[in-house]
């Protein structure tokens, strides 16, 4: 006993570790068959070798090989997990760039692929399966059921295999062995196969039902249980279908999250390969994922007009110090106003803004602020005066992320044209307006109107800029 004790702690890790190590399902079944012909051979290593010691090694091997088939499955299982989070943690961590880059390879390795040319997909056995999943799972419990009850009652007649003379255990145990293999088994290709959580769960509770068909023959193995003394230890025939129907549903949850597992372990496995079938459904993951993140944005340019001659005629230090207060003016506007700053390099900061009205208010603020700083804190000989550009369209992705966008180029093509001290507009920002605080009018600048921006009182209005066609 203690050797077989041993030998089951020692076949559990050994099975745990290899299946979790080879993240396969056919590798513990493998490893769990070996184990329970091992464990078969230790149970008979006694002398002599009866028919009720075989009949009793045998339900051994049967119920430990199940168990470690379990034990590999769940190991297996739980380090696909643990990839596939490990896979989609590098995933959502991957920036706009970089799987814009991994786009352009799928799309490259496609390309390979098509030429070199992908065999026909034929249909898995397991598709089968799933494809008519409820006949299965009925003939299956009915197949079963009944198969156990001619087996079953064939054997316990004849008295020559499976009965020890004297102890009407064995004989329980090796009932409860072929009944617990055929269980296992079955619901765990129902589970495995199942599909879809709900579908699975119906399949299994058919499973259940119609493999409890015999139960009310009165010389069913069952009964045969309770007569033979086990009432006291699994309960009344209700008692059993109960207890039979929640292993039935642990098992198949066991069976659908292997083939979950299993199918995206595949699929990143294909991935890695080339499969075409399975890189052409990454691109299109990928391009909706990078299509989604469209929007209409505001993006605000600002520049300091003259800044090398300011800088060239202050010391070092003053110029470091008051154009670094100048970037902090800039920023604290535009976050007060619930922007956020994309850019800084130079002298120029580039902000991007939901609400055109907010890019607006931010512009000022920032003309203001610095009139103010001019006044107060400006250690240079020269005030700061800065040109404002603005311009809306719709955009893909974080403009942090996508500073090549052409609303930002824009953008600054309007700042760059815009007098000193002046706000420049373009047409589309004007129409996001409204109507009270500018007017659509003006000179158009390489076929497209500029307008600047100026104070009138408390209000905003617009004039063209004139601007050479």
């Amino acid at each position: 006993n203690t050797i077989l004790a041993f030998s089951v702690v020692g076949g559990v890790l050994t099975q745990i570790v290899l299946s979790a190590f080879s993240r396969s399902l056919r590798v513990a079944g493998s490893i769990s068959l070996a184990q329970g012909v091992f464990m078969v051979a230790l149970a008979l290593n006694r002398a002599p070798i009866t028919a009720g010691l075989l009949t009793e090694a045998v339900s051994i091997g049967i119920i430990l090989g199940t168990l470690f088939f379990v034990a590999g499955t769940m190991a297996a299982t739980f380090m696909g997990l643990a990839d596939m989070q490990r896979w989609e943690s590098r995933r959502k961590r991957m920036s706009r760039h970089q799987r814009i880059g991994v786009l352009l390879d799928l799309k490259d390795r496609v390309s390979v692929a098509s030429l070199r040319g992908e065999p026909a997909n034929r249909e898995s056995w397991t598709d089968r399966v799933s494809r008519n999943l409820f006949g299965w799972a009925f003939s299956l419990g009915f197949g079963f059921d009944m198969l156990f009850v001619i087996a079953v009652s064939l054997l316990v007649r004849s008295k020559v295999v499976i009965m020890a003379p004297d102890n009407q255990s064995v004989a329980i145990l090796f009932l409860y062995s072929i009944s617990f293999l055929g269980v296992f088994g079955a619901n765990l290709l129902v589970g495995y196969c199942g599909g879809r959580y709900l579908r699975m769960l119906l399949a299994a509770l058919v499973l259940t039902a119609s493999g409890s068909s015999f139960l009310f023959w009165a010389d069913h193995p069952t009964h045969l249980l309770l007569r033979m003394g086990m009432g006291n230890q699994v309960g009344s025939v209700r008692d059993m279908f109960l207890q039979g129907l929640a292993i039935s549903l642990v098992i198949s949850n066991v069976g659908w999250l292997a083939a979950y597992v299993q199918r995206k372990t595949d699929r990143i496995w294909k991935l890695q390969r080339g499969d075409a079938s399975v890189l052409n459904e990454e691109i299109q993951r990928l391009e909706n994922s990078l299509l989604r993140d469209q929007s209409r944005k505001c993006v605000v340019a600002v520049d300091v007009v003259g800044s090398t001659r300011m800088k060239a005629n202050a010391d070092m230090l003053v110029s470091e110090w008051c154009f670094r207060e100048y970037q902090q003016i800039v920023t604290q506007c535009v976050e007060d106003e619930g922007g956020q700053v994309v850019n800084t390099a130079g002298d120029g900061v580039v902000a991007s803004f939901e609400d055109p009205a907010s890019a607006l208010e931010a512009a000022a603020a920032v003309r203001d602020r610095l009139l103010v700083f001019n006044a107060r804190g400006n250690r240079l000989s020269e005030p700061f005066q800065v040109r404002i550009g603005i311009d809306s369209a719709e955009v893909q992705g974080n403009l942090a992320e996508v500073q090549f966008s052409q609303l930002i180029d824009t953008a600054a093509h309007i700042e760059a044209v815009t007098p000193a001290g002046a706000i420049g507009v373009s047409q589309s920002f004007m129409a996001l307006m409204p109507d009270e605080r500018a007017t659509q009018h003006g000179y158009s600048a390489d076929g497209n109107p500029i307008f600047l921006m100026r104070e009138s009182g408390s209000a905003l209005w617009a004039e063209p800029l004139p601007t050479s066609s």
